[in-house]
């Protein structure tokens, strides 16, 4: 028996290891483009203590570096030009702060401008995940896991952040993801990433099953054929279950 998959009760997942991916709800007018990109340990010039030890010792990092990779940031983000932008690997808030200061031209202009954000990470983590959006950001919660029921002890695992676009009078639940990498061998990590593909799945059921418009975008640290496909869809459904339960469906099947 296959399942009914059709109108708002569509969720769509973007599984993209480095730059981009882009989801459109509904008609035209109404349409919302989300870029999701790991911009790979964005770390500020200030010393925290937290930073990976390569760049602590790094001679070439500070001041200088930091701005001229702000400004190819933000200059590849003019251009692709979407509406809600979703980072992977940001030190902190502050360079939400600067990234929004020089996409304004460091001048308070409401117009196009990315006027809302949301960051978070653990307290003892060197980097985290955030959202750089034009709409208005509402309800966000962050989740983190706490397993005790492995051989392993839990590795340092991101914690994932659940909130709402308001877009465009269209509520679009977002979560956002950056699943335990594959260092230490891809084996050996995944039951990491299956605990991470639980959490997300359970949380994104209780709006599946109210009719909510949902996207769940960032660095899964797994090729799409690493996932569950849908047992009972056709072949070019391009549709996988996570957790065993939810449904979803995944552009990167046909090339995103």
């Amino acid at each position: 028996m296959k399942r009914n998959l059709t109108g708002k009760c569509w969720i769509f997942i973007l599984v993209c290891l480095c730059l981009s991916g882009c989801f459109c709800a509904g008609a035209s007018s109404r349409s919302v483009s989300v870029v999701t990109w790991n911009v790979q340990a964005f770390f500020d010039a200030n010393t925290s203590g937290s930073e990976y030890s390569d760049f602590i010792r790094s001679k070439q990092w500070g001041v200088q570096a930091y701005e001229a990779r702000l400004k190819r940031l933000c200059e590849v983000m003019r251009q692709l030009d979407a509406d809600v932008y979703v980072f992977e690997e940001i030190e902190n808030k502050n360079i939400l702060i600067d990234i929004s200061n020089r996409l304004s031209g460091n001048s308070w202009n409401q117009g196009r401008n990315w006027n809302y954000a949301f960051f978070a990470k653990n307290e003892d983590g060197a980097i985290g995940c955030a959202v750089l959006s034009r709409f208005p950001l509402a309800e966000p919660t962050v989740h983190n896991l706490d397993v005790r029921t492995e051989q392993e002890k839990q590795p340092e695992m991101r914690p994932l952040i659940r909130l709402t676009v308001l877009a465009n009078g269209t509520p679009l639940v977002l979560f956002v993801n950056h699943w335990k990498s594959k260092s230490g061998g891809a084996e050996k990590t995944e039951v990491w990433r299956n605990w991470q593909e639980s959490l997300l799945s359970s949380l994104m059921k209780k709006d599946f099953e109210r009719g909510a418009y949902i996207l769940a975008a960032g660095d899964f640290n797994r090729d799409i054929s690493e996932f569950n496909f849908c047992g009972d869809c056709n072949d070019d459904s391009g549709i996988v279950v996570l957790g065993g339960e939810v449904p979803v469906y995944s552009p990167w099947f046909f090339g995103g």
